[in-house]
């Protein structure tokens, strides 16, 4: 080992090497990074606001439509129904405030 690198050559020589691809603008791997939304934040905010209520009114619907169902009054089906379309609403949500 010659300058205490296996390949032969000083360390210094290769961190030399290293540092003009950066001052190139050369990158030794890709930017993994998450691309930001496309979408402008009003449109994100008015989005989460309505299904932030869709979810609300859907839940409210669906536990109203069991109570109206047990009493004899309505049928689970729209309750459950209901039920359903809120807790994709709540999933679509916490997918765009997250």
């Amino acid at each position: 080992m010659v300058g205490g690198y296996p390949g032969g050559g000083p360390v210094g020589s290769l961190t030399n090497a290293f540092r003009s691809e950066r001052t190139l603008g050369w990158t030794a791997m890709a930017d993994l990074e998450r691309s930001g939304s496309r979408l402008p934040r009003r449109t994100r905010e008015q989005r989460a606001y309505r299904l932030a209520v869709a979810t609300g009114v859907l839940g409210t619907i669906g536990a109203v439509g069991i109570v109206l169902a047990i009493v004899g009054i309505g049928s689970f089906a729209l309750s459950l129904l209901a039920i359903v379309l809120a807790a994709v609403c709540g999933l679509l949500f916490r997918r765009t405030v997250s």
